[in-house]
């Protein structure tokens, strides 16, 4: 189920900017260099050395090296890029006397993740130095000269490594948080977006006044890690959920997510195709509501996506030529399983909004199709009625 990186609070990485006019301040033999270290104690930048990739944290704090297979010796000065990536510079013995704490290890870090090009770099950086820690982002502030251990610094450098070549942070944590939650998140499943909440928000204030959604069945299309439909449900205690998706190793993410916020007897799980996933379930045919996000990635914007967006489920994004097959699947369909005054609402694409809204005023069953607008005004959902 696609989500734009329109807008994401949080953290995804987006495209690195032209490093051209970068380069041309560094040394020849590092014209590939990404320089991440604070320099703020070294002067002499002319005489500065630069540290591969798995040196990432400088030495310990009484200034001996991590191991002695890791000790540093200046590059040879050969023509052409250094043969591994290089990212920063040694830091100056000043700087090696000091310990890593949570405060420094922040500051490092964050600009390092700025000049990949890596979206929200401190919150980053925080949600990496948290997970290593094993706290979560709030305490690093509460105990900011904690110094991190050698086993500690050693994950940072493996995580640090992979953001910088754009692997989504939420996956390297496991974690992404959703309406306020948690969720276990991994390869299987697209990364929620917090544009998405706007589907459980239609919901829930549309309940208030509808006992018939508080208390009935929703079923969510295309389910993935479970976050819209298990929301939905955490705000409908009186409500039961029915999570569809073609995808086994998702269903067995929402299951694992379902079972962390107490949902689990509530929710039923089931591997199928749309409404397929239905025909056998007794609420299928009379839904108060159904949710999806559906993959609306068109065949010729997927070719243009940031890396770390394809790095996520394709089934969970394309969407076919013009981004619209499965999307007109789900309006079509709509009619026939809902409840009459049942609601669909379904997230899309900010560009689809008037090829959705005709599709919806065409469904057999349907009435009153309406475009909600998201938290940054733009076109994201569309709520229709049965008549």
């Amino acid at each position: 189920m696609p989500h734009r990186v329109e807008r994401a609070r949080q953290p995804v990485a987006r495209r690195a900017q032209p490093a051209a006019d970068k380069r041309r301040e560094l040394p020849p033999q590092h014209q590939h260099a990404q320089p991440v270290c604070p320099t703020d104690h070294d002067p002499a930048r002319s005489s500065r050395q630069w540290l591969p990739v798995d040196r990432l944290c400088p030495p310990d704090p009484d200034g001996a090296a991590l191991d002695a297979e890791r000790s540093y010796s200046p590059p040879a000065r050969t023509r052409g890029p250094p043969a591994a990536r290089t990212i920063g510079p040694v830091p100056t013995a000043r700087q090696s006397d000091a310990p890593w704490t949570t405060r420094r290890l922040l500051g490092w870090i964050a600009p390092a993740l700025t000049r990949a090009g890596v979206d929200s770099p401190r919150v980053c950086a925080e949600l990496l130095v948290a997970h290593v820690i094993g706290c979560d982002r709030l305490r690093l502030y509460a105990d900011p000269d904690r110094p991190a251990t050698p086993d500690e610094r050693e994950r940072l450098r493996g995580l640090v490594a992979r953001a910088l070549e754009h692997e989504p942070v939420q996956r390297l944590v496991g974690e992404a948080w959703f309406f306020s939650k948690p969720y276990i998140v991994d390869r299987r499943v697209l990364i929620p977006r917090p544009e998405t909440e706007l589907l459980v928000e239609l919901l829930l204030q549309a309940a208030r006044d509808r006992a018939d959604l508080a208390a009935g069945a929703v079923a969510d299309l295309g389910t993935g890690s479970g976050c819209v439909i298990i929301s939905a449900l955490s705000g409908l205690p009186g409500a039961r959920g029915i999570g569809v998706d073609l995808s086994p190793g998702a269903l067995e993410v929402a299951r694992q997510n379902a079972q962390r916020h107490g949902v689990s007897d509530r929710l039923d799980l089931v591997e199928g195709d749309l409404y397929n996933g239905l025909d056998t379930h007794p609420a299928g045919q009379r839904l108060a509501a159904i949710l999806s996000n559906p993959p609306y990635v068109s065949d010729a914007e997927f070719e243009t996506l940031d890396p770390h967006v394809k790095q996520e489920p394709a089934l969970a994004l394309r969407g076919g030529p013009d981004g619209l097959d499965v999307i007109r699947r789900v309006i079509a369909g709509a009619g026939e399983r809902l409840a009459p005054g049942g609601l669909l609402i379904m997230e899309f694409g900010a560009s689809q909004a008037d090829a959705v809204l005709a599709l919806a005023h065409s469904a057999p069953g349907l009435a009153s199709p309406r475009i909600e607008r998201d938290f940054e005004g733009r076109p994201r959902a569309l709520v229709a009625t049965r008549a």
